[in-house]
């Protein structure tokens, strides 16, 4: 009976083993992103009626992708940014300007390098973006809100996978997701 349950202990394990790993997670944060940047353009364009002092903004994504074929993959993206700014008049802080967004949307991805440990993509995606802004005073009241939908694109110009299975990476490109991006992903 022990031999029995070490045979399909070992057969299980096997076909385990034996997967092909078609899916993958990534969790990843990003930096200098297109609302990012936007928000400096706008903190520029105002700067000779209010100083701003900028809170360290990061983005932090979420992607399930699924390879159809070994080098090819389409997924989904979920990402959110949250950044806040201190609005200053001289010497005294006035209000802060509260923004979130929310990212959705398609992706997908070819590999063009593979040297086993380390793979290179390109890839681009599609999507929608949610803005949420509030403008606070300091005694609390909210002063102006507003919300909005927006169109996001990404274009990957390269990314780069550290690893077998359990991925470190890095990507530059152009779009929702900045000018670099950095995290872990694995296949399953």
């Amino acid at each position: 009976m022990k031999t029995f349950i070490f045979v399909q202990f070992f057969l299980f394990l096997n076909i385990l083993v034996a997967q092909e790993h078609k899916h993958e997670i990534k969790v990843s944060v990003s930096g200098a992103t297109s609302s990012q940047l936007r928000a400096y353009k706008d903190v520029y364009k105002n700067s000779d009626k209010y100083d701003y002092e900028q809170d360290a903004p990061t983005q932090f994504n979420i992607n399930y992708d699924y390879y159809y074929r070994d080098d090819r993959s389409y997924g989904l993206y979920f990402g959110y940014d949250r950044d806040g700014e201190h609005i200053m008049a001289g010497t005294h802080d006035v209000g802060t300007l509260l923004k979130q967004e929310y990212i959705l949307a398609a992706e997908w991805s070819f590999r063009y390098v593979d040297w086993g440990w380390l793979q290179t993509y390109a890839g681009f995606g599609l999507g929608i973006v949610y803005i949420d802004a509030q403008v606070r005073s300091d005694f609390g009241l909210s002063l102006k809100g507003s919300t909005s939908f927006a169109p996001a694109y990404y274009l990957k110009l390269i990314e780069m996978k550290i690893g077998h299975r359990l991925y470190l990476n890095t990507a530059f490109g152009v779009g929702y997701k900045g000018l670099i991006n950095l995290g872990l992903s694995f296949r399953i």
